[in-house]
């Protein structure tokens, strides 16, 4: 046997390298004894016979570094699955079409298709595992096909060398394989990057050139479907930011699409699309001669029925003059101008903040920002800390928009704010039955609902012991389990918490566990108050002030001179940049030129400063007056009071229990002025 060590010869590797998958292969891939017999040699002396491909004699090198040939099956690693197969959901739900009807048209049970990540992980397999009395490999769902830990295979081949691939008997690295096929083909998007790979795996003696050519069909089928996925998605995203309600149907008027408007419009559910018939819901508009005829578009008003209900609105056919030319037609609506509706609200794509909504030029802000920037990419548990008003929210909506989950939710919890006899179903969920009051159909709890996206714990400190314990172990292992239920949820979540306390002080005062604040604090974040950062005031002032402007468009522009600048910079900012916001709109409401005046600044907790003078500290009792005031005004009616007051609803809870007042004697009778609190 003539045999080769690698880097030999190279014009004649290549050679034999690129036409190894021509002609009829009768000269290369008959002789299975040969390679048998060539790989033998390799592990007994290192040599490799002209016989072996470049291609696997390499992967055989680097495979011998970090796998044992003789390894059974079930020692090669399997890695966890959960979060590979949820990154790949849509590839698998794209695949799996593909899969059935290409493993239905092979019709044997010796045979066994399988879909790979662009790693070689396993997503899917068609029929579970080969038989293993055959040799063959027992694909399953999260084992790696990578070289490094299988040795050498058609799918570690396939995305080494970026071309389909096939590995033959002994070609396989491992000693078990020896007698098992495999032919694997790159799935590719439409940027020609690899997604994925198509394998099947079956006894080597049934090696037949035409496997290849039904498995590189399955990798066309799933690539075409990525395709067309992908287009549904941009039209699906493009509809999200139409202003109006619209349906997207085929030729049959059967709706094939439509955006959270409509869902909201009609007041219906996505599940509820299929039964809904558009000649019923427009009875006046003749879809026969619109549908492929002359005049492939209308507009007007007319009746629309969903359900019980009936609403004027405007409409806009658009469909095309042949149905050759297009089996789609779309209809746009809104509500009539000439009926009276409440205006709902609206259901589209919610934007969070980002970095580049925080406004300062302070630069211990600017290193915190590019601190935070950094900490977005890392997919680990944030806790920030600050006074009230500083901004906590807004830095942990910039994190999750900077994240690799910024397409998926970020669910806010105000752990104060939450009902004391409600928070548990509130953040875990209940299942039908769960309790007297539960709903027929059970709810997720926040936790649930931040799947795949970020929750933010805010004001984590007011959380009572007992649901830390249960939110600690949720970090333990990342599953939820709700009220009632009998099984645990997995969850890919990301935790941001906030807090305006000392919570290592909490700790020590056994207010807070210690063991949930180390889980918390992995990365932490300090914003300063704004008292420390005089100089973003001003940014702030012209800020607000514009913005307000904006906002108010039938009223005179108006703008803050240089003295009122100076007082503000002079002011401590207790309630930081939520209070100055307030102090700012008050003022800019009371002051009736084009000018925001000095006498209307409205400060909530004690008179303005003299310009250049530092703030004296609060008068308490003054304080509680203010307080007594607001509640005054909001019929004692906590939620009302607190935005009259500025103040988050935590702190006036605190504040009205320190101070003993009773918002009882300033309840009155038919009170219709606020929102109940």
């Amino acid at each position: 046997m003539k045999t080769f060590r690698i880097g030999t010869d190279a014009k004649d590797d290549t050679a034999r390298e690129s036409s190894a998958f021509h002609g009829d292969g009768s000269d290369f891939f008959t002789d299975l004894g040969e390679i048998f017999r060539a790989k033998t040699l390799f592990l007994k002396t290192g040599e490799i016979s002209r016989s072996v491909r470049p291609e696997v004699a390499r992967s055989w090198i680097r495979s011998k570094k970090t796998v044992d040939p003789a390894a059974p099956l079930i020692s090669v690693r399997a890695f966890e699955t959960r979060g590979t197969l949820k990154r790949n959901k849509d590839l698998i739900k794209r695949a799996s079409g593909a899969l059935e009807t290409a493993y239905n048209a092979l019709d044997d049970p010796r045979y066994a298709l399988f879909l790979s990540d662009e790693s070689g992980t396993i997503l899917h397999v068609m029929d579970g595992a080969l038989e293993e009395g055959s040799g063959n490999a027992s694909p399953r769902p999260g084992q790696s096909r990578a070289e490094i830990f299988f040795g050498t295979n058609s799918v570690c081949l396939a995305l080494s060398h970026r071309k389909d691939a096939l590995a033959l008997g002994a070609e396989h690295f491992l000693i078990r394989l020896h007698e098992t096929a495999g032919a694997t083909s790159l799935i590719r998007n439409k940027t020609n990057e690899i997604v994925g790979t198509v394998t099947l795996a079956f006894p080597s003696s049934m090696f037949d050139l035409r496997l290849p050519a039904v498995v590189k069909l399955c990798a066309s089928m799933i690539e075409k479907d990525m395709e067309l996925h992908g287009f549904s998605k941009i039209l699906d995203d493009a509809l999200e930011h139409v202003e109006e309600a619209a349906l997207v149907t085929d030729s049959n008027l059967k709706i094939l699409t439509s955006n959270g408007k409509f869902k909201e419009f009609a007041g219906t559910k996505k599940t509820d699309l299929l039964s809904l018939d558009v000649k019923k819901m427009f009875p006046e508009i003749d879809f026969a001669s619109l549908l492929g005829g002359p005049d492939a578009s209308a507009a007007g008003e007319v009746d629309m029925f969903v359900g019980n209900s009936r609403r004027r609105v405007s409409f806009h056919f658009l469909g095309a003059e042949s149905r050759a030319a297009c089996d789609r037609a779309a209809i746009i609506f809104r509500e009539a101008r000439s009926s009276i509706a409440a205006p709902g609200k609206t259901n589209g794509r919610e934007r969070y903040y980002n970095f580049s909504d925080i406004i300062t030029r302070d630069p211990a802000m600017e290193s915190l920002i590019g601190d935070a920037k950094r900490m977005a990419e890392l997919d680990v548990p944030v806790l920030i800390t600050g006074e009230s008003g500083t901004g906590k929210e807004l830095f942990a909506q910039s994190i999750h928009s900077a994240s690799r989950r910024k397409d998926n939710p970020f669910i806010a919890v105000n752990c104060a704010a939450l009902p004391g006899n409600l928070i548990e179903s509130e953040l875990f969920g209940y299942d039908k039955g769960a309790f007297t009051g539960a709903g027929h159909e059970g709810k997720p709890g926040k936790f649930e609902l931040a799947d795949g996206g970020t929750i933010f714990l805010d004001e984590i400190g007011e959380l009572p012991l007992d649901l830390q314990a249960k939110i600690l172990r949720i970090l333990d292992d990342y599953k939820v389990a709700r009220i009632g239920g009998l099984r645990a949820k997995p969850l890919d979540i990301r935790v941001v918490a906030a807090t305006n306390r000392d919570l290592y002080g909490e700790v020590r005062k056994n207010n807070f566990r210690l063991d949930l604040f180390y889980r918390l604090n992995v990365l932490s974040l300090h914003i300063p108050p704004l008292r420390e950062r005089r100089d973003d005031v001003e940014l702030f002032l012209a800020y607000f002030v514009n913005l307000l402007n904006a906002e108010n468009p039938r009223l005179e522009k108006k703008r803050a001179p240089g003295e009122i600048l100076e007082i503000l910079r002079s002011y401590d900012w207790p309630g930081n940049v939520r209070e100055l916001r307030n102090v700012v709109a008050k003022s800019y409401f009371l002051s009736p030129g084009p000018e925001i005046s000095r006498r209307h600044l409205a400060f909530p907790e004690k008179a303005p400063p003299e310009a250049g003078l530092s703030a004296e500290p609060a008068d308490l009792p003054a304080e509680r007056r203010i307080i007594e005031g607001a509640l005054e005004k909001s019929a004692g009616r906590v939620f009302p009071a607190a935005r009259l007051l500025g103040m988050p609803l935590s702190t006036l809870y605190r504040k009205i229990s320190k101070y003993k007042i009773d918002r009882r004697k300033f309840a009155r009778k038919n009170y219709k002025g606020f929102e109940t609190g």
